[in-house]
């Protein structure tokens, strides 16, 4: 979470960057935000987020799950099964 005054200054891509940085055996990484945020919600698109469900909390309040694929996954898809 970034406090709101220092918002927009690229901090917030630079947390999710370091956190993903620290799980490079992850196969997939999973957040969530309100579906009014839409800062947030164009953050996590540009960092390669996609969203893969959304939930109702109440008439208000839904939330929007995202899930990314890992490094571990991404290396699995990048190495062949059978070298040439």
């Amino acid at each position: 979470m970034v406090h709101p005054r220092h918002q927009r200054q690229g901090i917030g891509g630079r947390l999710m960057q370091a956190i993903e940085s620290m799980f490079p055996e992850a196969s997939k990484f999973e957040l969530f935000t309100g579906n009014r945020s839409e800062g947030n919600i164009r953050l996590y698109e540009r960092l390669g987020y996609h969203s893969s469900r959304s939930e109702r909390m109440s008439a208000n309040l839904s939330l929007v799950f995202f899930e990314k694929r890992g490094p571990r996954a991404r290396q699995h898809v990048d190495q062949p099964d059978h070298p040439s």
